[in-house]
């Protein structure tokens, strides 16, 4: 089988998490001077927050949680619930450099009300909380060394791939998945939770599918951050066609995030493919999942092409996505 190739570039755009991060410094910003929260301390901490955002620091997944919160408490009229969120939120700064954490959904990581808002962050219609549980104490370390390895392999065969993971990632949360309807789910990300991401370890995966998952699922992350103040897609969600990563019909915004994600998984394989560092089993495993991810990706590129509504910032991205991928075998 020849492998498809396309280009690998050298160093991630600087700018790469930035934008949601940015979007979040002006709302806390808007917030504190309007004076809704109703205390003066709490909106100098934001106004506080917002400058540290805007000037490189990051917001942990947690304190994205709060912020959510606090906007819903707001909305709902319960003002102290909407101020223990604000000032909660204040915690969980970080700079703007960080080794991504992994925090097995287990008791010695999370306390029950944590695990219980962990997954209300990750449901949706297609991933019920239920599917949700927690890794056995016997599987704590396990799962954990699985995704060092992983990460490694990402740092040292993928270090573009890595660069833009580490940009975007914060915390990588292993669970044990449970199917429902017959279909089961490799991981998840959230806006609600923005930064972390959610893997099932139920999963049997080489190591190198396990940095690909990873990938995957930050960079539906990074989808979030690029299209943080922009719709990408106008069609309406009943408008439903075959993905190319799930076997149930999706909406074309989903059909686009699938896409976008298949784009930067089939430059991660690139990247390992052509790395002169990759033993030879892992370098032919690389060659054979990117010519299955490529044909995946021009079967959902092809979906957009005919069905797809798209904004000038969607069109755009999605310029970007198709430069990473060859439309053929090379």
């Amino acid at each position: 089988m020849k492998s498809a190739r396309g280009p690998v570039h050298s160093s991630p755009q600087i700018d790469v998490g930035r934008g949601i991060v940015l979007r979040l410094a002006e709302s806390l910003g808007h917030i504190a001077q309007s004076g809704v929260l109703k205390n003066n301390d709490l909106q100098d901490t934001l106004t506080s927050l917002g400058g540290s955002l805007e000037n490189g620091a990051r917001l942990h997944p947690e304190g994205f949680a709060c912020y959510f919160a606090m906007l819903r408490a707001l909305n709902d009229n319960q003002l102290s619930a909407a101020q223990t969120a604000a000032q909660a939120m204040a915690t969980y700064e970080l700079p703007g450099k960080v080794v991504p954490t992994i925090r097995p959904l287990h008791d010695t990581f999370f306390l029950p009300e944590q695990a219980q808002q962990m997954r209300a962050h990750f449901a949706s219609d297609s991933l019920l909380s239920r599917q949700i549980n927690p890794v056995p104490t016997a599987s704590v370390e396990l799962f954990q060394d699985r995704l060092k390895e992983a990460l490694e392999l990402l740092a040292n065969l993928a270090p573009y791939s890595h660069a833009t993971f580490t940009n975007i990632t914060t915390e990588i949360i292993p669970v044990i998945g449970q199917s429902h309807n017959g279909m089961t789910f490799d991981g998840c990300s959230s806006v609600e939770r923005w930064g972390a991401i959610l893997i099932n370890m139920q999963l049997d995966r080489t190591a190198l599918v396990l940095a690909e998952t990873l990938v995957h699922e930050s960079c539906h992350s990074l989808l979030f951050d690029l299209a943080n103040d922009s719709y990408l897609t106008l069609n309406p969600a009943d408008e439903l066609y075959q993905s190319p990563l799930r076997i149930d019909p999706r909406p074309i915004d989903g059909i686009y995030h699938a896409v976008f994600v298949l784009s930067h998984m089939y430059r991660f394989l690139a990247e390992v493919a052509q790395n002169p560092e990759t033993p030879n089993d892992m370098r032919q495993e690389a060659n054979t999942l990117m010519f299955t991810r490529q044909q995946a990706f021009n079967d959902g590129y092809g979906v957009l092409s005919d069905h797809a509504q798209l904004t000038p910032a969607g069109q755009e991205i999605l310029n970007s996505a198709r430069a990473r991928v060859p439309e053929s075998v090379s």
